[in-house]
């Protein structure tokens, strides 16, 4: 994926989001069935001039319900404020 040419403002946080949803294998979170796919993973892509602690590359988790799916340049990207993301996984 091409990183976008655009200007990202405020809060906002850019994210290409993962094929699969999170699971235990993946960050050892133990999730129910009944809550895969509402709790989402995938990579910053961009973060508006007010985010502080994310930066492009981190990895993260969010809840479905506050994103908004967007496309550019032909890459399904997701839109998201950073006060709203759970948590930035470290290695």
């Amino acid at each position: 994926m091409k990183t976008p040419n655009i200007d990202v403002l405020q809060d906002t946080v850019v994210i290409k989001q993962d094929k699969e949803t999170v699971s235990e294998n993946e960050f050892g979170l133990y999730l129910p069935d009944k809550l895969k796919g509402v709790y989402l993973s995938g990579t910053v892509v961009l973060v508006g001039d007010e985010v502080t602690e994310l930066k492009a590359g981190d990895r993260v988790t969010y809840h479905k319900a506050d994103i908004r799916n967007t496309t550019i340049n032909g890459d399904e990207l997701v839109l998201i404020k950073e006060s709203r993301i759970f948590f930035k996984i470290v290695n």
